[in-house]
Order: structure tokens, then sequence, then C-alpha cells
């Protein structure tokens, strides 16, 4: 297995907890590294590409590449597995939504290393969008209207208001090779978009849902045994892909308490 260290001292390093972050190809596990160094720990980073994010951060003691783990998630689990015996890695956070279902399908060959890391039973329940919504709905969210369709009713087309965003019913999908494959939301304007889309989708079902115009926002933080531990509110300015993205620049805002304990019981209920 190839280790990069990242410049600096070692010995700087030697008597910090080692974490392993996954996912350093993304934003966000970019960010997890930089707290976690912040705080004391000492990060690694296990990405599948050398242009990762976080690879390149100073907050890195080093970056343990692995396969891809939507393409190979046995070999990714396996690479894990290496790294945390040869550098003695204590902890293990999953840094997206593909690579904690591989963890968790591989907690059997992780051991010790799965320690904290979720079962599949809960990954699965908090990836499903159509599990969130109904459960959003239950303890009184505002949730823009949605329904579940099968590909009849999206050839169809009938009584369906547009435009309305199609969404699968989690954003990673089995594919017949065991692995993971992103599946995207879109933004469908006219029947003969959504005629042409129904004819490339993977899956059988979907969700559709109401296309609200307005800001959007967030509630980001960290939750433990079911409660919320911190949370940070933002607004975003910019969004990727537009009209359908995620933030790409977001401004923190004052906190909304009302909307905050919602969330806390949504994620409550999520277990």
């Amino acid at each position: 297995m190839t280790k990069v260290a990242v410049t600096g001292e070692r010995s700087a390093w030697s008597a910090k907890m080692r974490v392993l972050v996954t996912g350093g190809d993304q934003t966000g596990p970019l960010a997890a590294v930089r707290a976690l160094r912040a705080a004391g720990y000492e990060p690694w980073v296990a990405a599948s590409g050398p242009e990762a994010y976080a690879a390149r951060s100073r907050a890195a003691a080093g970056v343990i590449p692995v396969p891809e783990s939507g393409a190979e998630p046995e070999r990714f689990v396996e690479g894990l597995h290496t790294a945390a015996e040869e550098l003695g890695i204590s902890v293990l956070l999953g840094g997206t939504e593909r690579d904690l279902v591989a963890i968790a399908r591989g907690r059997n060959r992780l051991g010790a290393l799965a320690t904290g890391t979720p079962e599949l039973d809960s990954v699965l329940r908090i990836t499903s969008k159509k599990i969130v919504n109904e459960l959003a709905v239950q303890i009184g969210l505002k949730v823009p209207s949605t329904i579940e369709v099968d590909r009849g009713r999206l050839n169809a087309g009938n009584g369906i208001a547009l435009p309305v965003f199609l969404k699968p019913l989690r954003s990673e999908l089995d594919t017949s090779e065991g692995g993971l494959i992103h599946a995207e939301t879109q933004l469908i304007n006219t029947q003969h978009e959504l005629r042409q889309v129904a004819q490339t989708l993977r899956g059988e079902r979907w969700l559709l849902q109401e296309y609200v115009q307005g800001r959007l926002g967030a509630i980001c933080g960290v939750a433990w045994n079911g409660a919320i531990v911190c949370a940070v509110h933002q607004r975003a300015e910019r969004i990727w892909p537009a009209d359908v993205g995620v933030s790409a620049y977001a401004r923190t805002v004052p906190p909304d308490p009302v909307l905050q304990d919602a969330v806390a019981r949504l994620v409550s209920a999520l277990g």
C-alpha cells in the first residue's frame, strides 16, 4: 500500500489519535479533516485519486489511496482495513453516502475499525429520500408535495403538474455488478422531457416533488444517540447545478430555534 505523507514534521503527530476520513475527493471530508486537526487529532485521508481536495490539505497527516467505493466496494473496504492495521488507526469516519454504504456492508471485514460506524439498516434508512420525507411530514415539517411513481406513470404524464423535481428513492443506487452508481435529481419542465428521462432512469420507482422557488437553506451539525450536539444554520448564495443543485457557496445565518427543534425530532425519529 502506498502512503503519501503531507509535508511537515511527523514527530509533531506522534502522540495524537489517528482518524481515517474517507471521501477525500469531496469538499465535505476536507472540512472534517481541518476540524479534526484543529481539535488535536491526526487525520489521515482515504481518496481514490491524487487530485483529491483533502489529499492536498496541510491539515492531513497523509493519504491512503483506495479504489472508488462505488465501483469496487470490497477492495475499498480491504484498503481501509490494511491502512488501519499499518498505521494504527483508531477511528473511521465515512465521508460520503456511498462510502457509508460500502463500509456498512463490509463491517465484518473491518473488525474493530467498524466500531462507531452505522449498521447497514441505519444507513439505508437515513439515505432513503422516501423514508426521510414521510417522517418529516409526520413530525410537522413543511415538505413540498411528494408522490411515488413508476415508469408507467412517468410515460403517461397525466395529472403531473410541471415543473417538478424527479428524484431517485436514494442517491446511490445498486448496480448489477454489486457496486453503487450516483443518481441525480432532475428538474422536469415539459411532458416531452418527462417521457425522455423516464427511458434512461435506473430502477423502477421514483419520487416526484413539487418545484418550490426560494432560497436554499440548511441546518448542518452533529447528532449523537439521536440528539443534536451542535448545529449551524446557513443560506445558499449560490447553488450548483443551477435550479436543482446543492449549496456551492453559503452564508451562516442566525439560528431558527423552531426549525432546529423540528429537525432534532426528525433526527431522533430516524434513529
